[in-house]
């Protein structure tokens, strides 16, 4: 059926889901340059997508949001890739924190990740499993940085 009859409805902490399927896990995400989606039955999923060239201070801004080892790479890095890296560290917290049902106001220093040589959840909150049970992709998409974060969910008692 078109997508606009597909009823989507919010949590009290505004994780959107679809009220026909309650078990389907589903995140969204917009900005000024894309859209990005992604919906699951077998695990909690959450995605971010930030413009590229947004004016931020990445450094004042992982200083106050960030756990202080990513901080300190953010403020480490050359003035081509300080950017890149926070908002590839920011999607990815923003991308987790909807993978528990959670936002931004829970906390991003929720989520710890490393992100050379390749992406890693390092820390993630101990009532969801710890780092172990989380996955971490980030996508490249035209002006625009992308995160997918993958909970795996117990699977249910039949």
């Amino acid at each position: 059926r078109p997508l606009s009859q597909v009823d989507f409805t919010a949590t009290k902490k505004g994780r959107p889901y679809l009220s026909e399927l309650p078990r389907m896990w589903f995140s969204f995400s917009s900005c000024d340059h894309g859209y990005l989606a992604a919906w699951s039955s077998s695990s909690a999923v959450g995605v971010d997508i930030e413009y590229s060239e947004q004016s931020v201070s990445p450094v004042e801004m992982a200083n106050y949001h960030f756990a202080p080892n990513e901080s300190d790479a953010v403020r480490k890095a050359a003035d081509r890739e300080r950017r890149k890296l926070f908002l590839r560290l920011w999607t990815l917290k923003e991308a987790g924190l909807k993978s528990i049902g959670e936002g931004v106001s829970y906390g991003l220093d929720a989520f710890q990740f490393e992100t050379t040589p390749g992406v890693r959840v390092s820390f993630a909150p101990k009532q969801y499993g710890g780092p172990i049970n989380f996955n971490a992709r980030l996508m490249k998409i035209a002006g625009c940085c992308a995160a997918l974060v993958i909970r795996n969910r117990p699977q249910s008692r039949r």
